[in-house]
């Protein structure tokens, strides 16, 4: 079952990995974007888990900037 976006007022499915829909994420201001696929990226590269924890840190806060300009808009 895929999940809706979980921007206001959207119906649309997100599919499994993704942040938002695709018009959302398409309509989000590149330097939000950007941010956000740099940090997943660090946290998929991290090898160990305590590494893993530090990446997710960063990875949350750009993740948690797009949904509050969202949240916003």
């Amino acid at each position: 079952m895929a999940a809706t976006c979980p921007v206001k007022d959207c119906t649309s499915a997100q599919k499994p990995g993704q942040l938002l829909c695709r018009p959302h994420w398409f309509a989000t201001p590149l330097d939000l974007r950007g941010p956000v696929l740099s940090t997943w990226r660090a946290y998929q590269r991290a090898r160990t888990p305590d590494a893993r924890l530090a990446a997710l840190k960063p990875y949350r806060a750009a993740r948690g900037a797009v949904l509050s300009w969202w949240e916003q808009a």
